[in-house]
Order: structure tokens, then sequence, then C-alpha cells
């Protein structure tokens, strides 16, 4: 009987045998060496109002901002985008329903939301540990920590582990691997049910629910972004925790409205979503999440209708398997 070109571990990870060279190369390949020199980090202290983080977040387009403390040493860990959605759960749990009457309240807590500390947002959600890797740190050592749903990194100094220099994430594995086209002769080029890259069921919202009821929904599912739909679940719009770095004292009672009006409101359109089909490639789908810089992807059928997600989690997780 014939055997595969290479085996795996329990844990899914090619062990022996001919590796494809996009295995070698994670291998092969440092931190340092992928990184640019001049990406700027976000860094915020304690006391910084959330205001002035979610400024840096919007000029940088950065997801997530590395916080420190002036009276204690080393850095505290990540504020993210979806400890902003649970802070903003937190100011409107009161709530249970969205209404006229409630739209001054929220003007209120809008003043409350831009006047909140930083420090006290590090990890509230509890999905995004601080963890660091040294900046010679192979890339597939990397890619096991991101295959365990850890979705950034710090990259510290050899010797001032303290010193933060640099922050990797998913997307950086990706792009490198895109650029390098180290696809060739490799499952990669196969359409993703032929490799076993199966779609996770995928959850969505119809249009019509406000935006703080599918905020609850994402922090009652754990998914920083949900597939918006219309009335005959038709794929029209993705929302995600990153729609929420816009946000201020004044257009805080826009989080009252339903979903499709709140993206039109925010950047006078709802965003497209990125889609695919179940006959794609795996290499597609890694192309369309780096020309598009978004962490997930929908799987549809002919109709438009979303039957699965795939996130870069997953293909971390698809890199180590067989």
């Amino acid at each position: 009987m014939a055997t595969s070109s290479y085996m795996t571990t329990n844990q899914g990870e090619v062990k022996r045998g001919q590796e494809p060279a996009w295995y070698q190369l994670l291998k092969d390949t440092k931190v340092s060496d992928i990184l640019p020199k001049d990406r700027p980090v976000v860094r915020a202290s304690y006391n910084e109002p959330i205001d002035a983080l979610l400024k840096k977040l919007s000029d940088s387009h950065i997801l997530s901002a590395v916080v420190t403390d002036s009276a204690a040493p080393g850095v505290i860990g990540f504020v993210d985008v979806f400890d902003l959605l649970v802070y903003v759960l937190e100011l409107t749990s009161e709530s249970k329903d969205i209404t006229k009457e409630s739209i001054e309240n929220l003007k209120w807590e809008g003043k409350c939301f831009v006047r909140q500390e930083t420090g006290p947002l590090v990890n509230i959600s509890q999905t995004d540990p601080y963890l660091s890797v040294k900046e010679d740190t192979p890339l597939l050592d990397v890619v096991r920590i991101f295959a365990s749903e850890v979705h950034r990194l710090a990259v510290v100094d050899k010797v001032q582990k303290e010193r933060v220099l640099n922050v990797i994430s998913q997307t950086d594995i990706i792009k490198f691997l895109t650029e390098r086209g180290v696809w060739i002769g490799s499952k990669l080029e196969k359409p993703i049910t032929e490799v076993g890259l199966e779609p996770l069921g995928v959850c969505s919202v119809r249009d019509e629910n406000n935006v703080v009821d599918v905020l609850r929904f994402m922090k009652t599912r754990s998914v920083g972004g949900v597939a918006i739909v219309d009335r005959d679940n038709r794929l029209i719009a993705n929302f995600s925790a990153s729609d929420l770095v816009g946000l201020n004292e004044s257009n805080f009672p826009l989080v009252a409205l339903n979903v499709k009006e709140f993206l039109t409101r925010m950047y006078g359109y709802p965003k497209a979503p990125i889609f695919c089909k179940t006959t794609d490639t795996v290499e597609t789908i890694m192309l369309k999440l780096t020309v598009h810089k978004v962490h997930r992807i929908y799987v549809v059928n002919n109709h438009m209708q979303p039957t699965g997600i795939i996130t870069l989690t997953d293909l971390m997780q698809f890199l180590l398997a067989e």
C-alpha cells in the first residue's frame, strides 16, 4: 500500500520524510527576517485614555497595542479590538433593548467610553494573552503557537526580554508564504475540499439587528467577526471587532442602530465581505486574505449564502497538518 510522502505526529505536525518547500522555509526563517524594521509598534501607557489609544490604532491600521505601566517594569499585556468589544458591552449591559429612550444614556456612556484608562482593558476579553518570542525564533515555532488560537506575539530583544522590538501576527506568516510562492506541487495548490481544510460553521446575523445585540452574540460565541446577511440569508457585509476602532464620544450612540446602518454611518457604506467557493485552492484563499488584509474569509454557495468560514487560525493548524 502506498504511503504519504511525510508523516505526522499526534499533534498533526510534519515529522519526517519529504517536507514541503513552505514547511522547510518556516523552519529556516527567523522572526527578524520577515518583520519590517520601520513598522510601528503601537504602545500605550496604563493611564492613557482610550480615545488616545483608538487614534493610534486608527492611524497605524493596527488592531492591538502593547501596554506598559510607569510604576512597574516591563509590559503589562496587550489591548486589542476584542477587549474593546467587551468594554463596550460592559457600558451598555444594562440595556437589554436599545430604544430611543436609551439614546441619552448612550451619550453619557460615550463620555465614559473615551475617558476610560487603557490599563484595565488589558485582556479583559481573555482572548489575547501576552506571549513573546525572541527575534531569532524560527517561524515554524511561531506557527505552532498561532495554531493554539494565539493571534499575535511580542517580539523581544534576545538579551532584554522586557524590550519589545516588534509584534508578529498570523497575518505576517500568511503574507510571507504568499510572497514566496512556495505552494507549487503541494497541498496549497489544491482545492480546499481535497486537502482537508474544512470550513467551520459560520456565525451570521441579520442586517436588521442592532450593534449591541451583535456584539453580545460575538462575545458569546468568542468570535472576532460575523457575516451580515439579508432576509434571504445572502452575504452582504462583514462586521468585526475592528469596526469599533472608529468610535468616539460623538458617535458612540450609533451602536443603537442596526448593524448595516452603523457601518454605513461609520464608513459611508457596508464593507464588502471577502468570500470564496469550496472549489478555490488554499493558495487563492491565502492570497485573498493577504491582499484584502482580513482575518477571515467566508465560504459561500452559488446563491451567495455563507456556508462556512476559514480563519487565519485554521490556516495555521492546516500548515502543521499532513
